[in-house]
């Protein structure tokens, strides 16, 4: 199939643009610095179809051994794919790859002393279906794809090659019934929680956690954390807002874990100054409960996730830690809550999102609840 090319009709730097890939499974990012004309162009390489490596002397196509060597190999299908660039861009398709000093040694037949500190291939080249290309000097983004995987077989059938818009971020999205890719990005949103007079800002953090940040926007937007008492302190550990999905049915519902639902992110560690999403365990998470640790939480790590961190106001969270407390009833047995003795409340959310926009929550199917979210 023949390589399509698009320019991109508003600019942004490359480097942006692949924070949000990193945690792809071998996305590339070759950076430039615009000093000269050939730190023009930074190039990002996603969706490989092609995986050549030698190592140990032997050539591996997507990680099966082959008889022929390495530069055959490659050689063959570099000139498989071969065809004319019509543009000034220095590449539209093709590999990415190395030759390290070990694989140039056995054609000069040098022996080396040294032993291996590390464990990688002595060449590699890896076939990306998909470049993102960006020219420093005319400040342009190129988008460029050849069709090798199904995503993007379907993306250029329909006529479509990758959407990306600039109003809102870069998103994993759940699996669905139809294959589609949309690459766009965002400056982080925030969100500011007025209680007793004292504010608490929080920068939400969708790279991190993307459905549960929307999630917690979905329920926040609604008004449906306003005029709500602080349900739970535990000194020492965390205070948590609520355990009742905030006494409003609408929040009454759980999401997937996090890294279910993504497992291409890594989870942030839980300390203080995070805001974390509480949940029950096999069930799901909360689709609206946060809480702030008062501790490090390594066990927390993978199970409830950080989607935002505290820029203003962990004064007034150690604050909430030492007001007096006292024991309420609950559900679970071997569980102790306290609560506020005078009723410390949420006067209101107030969501800053810089006009970008979220999509609905993706939802666990089915309506198991949680003891505690009991509205009769």
């Amino acid at each position: 199939m023949k390589t399509e090319i698009r320019r991109l009709h508003f600019y942004k730097e490359a480097a942006d643009i692949f924070t949000m890939y990193r945690n792809r499974e071998m996305a590339v990012f070759l950076d430039s610095a615009l000093e000269n004309q050939l730190g023009r162009y930074s190039v990002i390489g996603l969706y490989p179809y092609l995986v050549l490596k030698e190592e140990n002397g032997i050539c591996y196509r997507n990680g099966e051994k082959q008889p022929e060597s390495f530069e055959k190999i490659l050689d063959e299908e570099l000139q498989k794919r071969k065809e004319k660039n019509p543009t000034e861009l220095p590449l539209t398709g093709g590999a990415i790859g190395y030759f390290s000093y070990d694989y140039g040694r056995k054609f000069e037949q040098i022996h080396t002393r040294h032993l291996k500190k590390i464990r990688m291939p002595e060449a590699m080249f890896v076939f990306y279906d998909v470049l993102i290309i960006e020219d420093k000097k005319e400040q342009e983004l190129y988008l460029t794809a050849q069709g090798e995987t199904d995503d993007a077989k379907k993306l250029l059938d329909s006529g479509r090659l990758i959407t990306i818009r600039p109003h809102t971020r870069f998103a994993h999205f759940p699996e669905h019934s139809h294959n589609y890719v949309e690459v766009v990005y965002m400056c982080r949103g925030s969100t500011t929680q007025i209680a007793n007079g004292k504010k608490i800002v929080v920068e939400l953090l969708p790279e991190s956690a993307p459905n549960t940040v929307a999630s917690f926007i979905w329920c926040a937007g609604h008004g449906w954390l306003d005029n709500h008492a602080i349900q739970r302190i535990v000194p020492g550990s965390w205070v948590d807002l609520s355990y009742e999905a905030f006494h409003h049915k609408e929040c009454a519902y759980l999401i997937p874990n996090e890294f279910t639902l993504h497992p291409e992110i890594t989870p942030l560690e839980s300390h203080p100054g995070c805001v974390c999403m509480g949940g029950y365990g096999e069930m799901g998470l909360a689709g609206c409960e946060p809480f702030f640790p008062l501790r490090d939480c390594p066990e927390h790590k993978g199970v409830y996730p950080v989607f935002g961190k505290v820029i203003e106001g962990m004064e007034e969270i150690y604050r909430l830690e030492k007001v007096d407390i006292k024991p309420v009833p609950f559900p679970y047995p071997g569980v102790v809550v306290n609560e506020p003795l005078q009723p410390e409340i949420i006067e209101k959310v107030v969501l800053d999102l810089k006009g970008r926009e979220y999509p609905e929550p993706v939802k666990m199917p089915g309506d198991k609840k949680p003891a505690t979210w009991n509205f009769d």
